[in-house]
């Protein structure tokens, strides 16, 4: 997925928090409850869990390919979750 060009790391930090490390965001406190379910439910089917961490904490491409699909742009998230469970495969 390459969407860094597309998205400023600044767009990224207007609904996501300051990322906490170099590849990390949190979502715990975003008001939009459509959204968090929407995140929750990416995790979820990308990482091939049945819930979500405890500490609410999702990569900064996951992020960003929210970001960009909420803008109203089309995701091809299939890329994104080969590249996740690849070890899986």
């Amino acid at each position: 997925m390459k969407i860094s060009k597309d998205l400023e790391d600044e767009e990224m930090e207007e609904l996501f928090e300051k990322a906490i490390s170099r590849n990390c965001c949190r979502y715990y406190h975003i008001d939009n409850k459509e959204l968090i379910t929407k995140v929750e439910t990416l995790w979820m089917i990308s990482h091939q869990r049945t819930q979500v961490p405890y500490n609410r904490m999702i990569n900064k491409v996951e992020a960003k390919g929210i970001i960009y699909e909420w803008k109203g742009k089309p995701m091809n998230w299939c890329v994104f979750v080969r590249w996740m469970i690849w070890d899986q495969l």
